[in-house]
């Protein structure tokens, strides 16, 4: 049975330990894996479908691994895949 997706909301914080990481609304501290733009700039609001995983190599909490990622923020310039 596959995991099934989950929606977040929060701000990207750019390079980890070995994945990029990011703070959600509620403030935890995630590493990222899957759809990751190279351009998100540091600090860009976003909103990220995906599912947590239970294994990675990110070495830093928890680890979301992204199917889909698009800007909360309406001024901003990051495009959905």
């Amino acid at each position: 049975m596959a995991d099934a997706l989950e929606q977040i909301d929060g701000i990207f914080l750019g390079r980890g330990v070995e994945c990029p990481q990011f703070r959600t609304t509620t403030g935890e501290q995630i590493s990222l894996t899957g759809v990751l733009l190279p351009q998100v700039a540091v600090g860009t609001q976003l909103h990220l479908t995906g599912t947590f995983i239970r294994i990675s190599t990110c070495m830093q909490g928890r680890a979301f691994r992204v199917s889909e990622l698009t800007n909360a923020d309406p001024n901003g310039d990051v495009q959905p895949d």
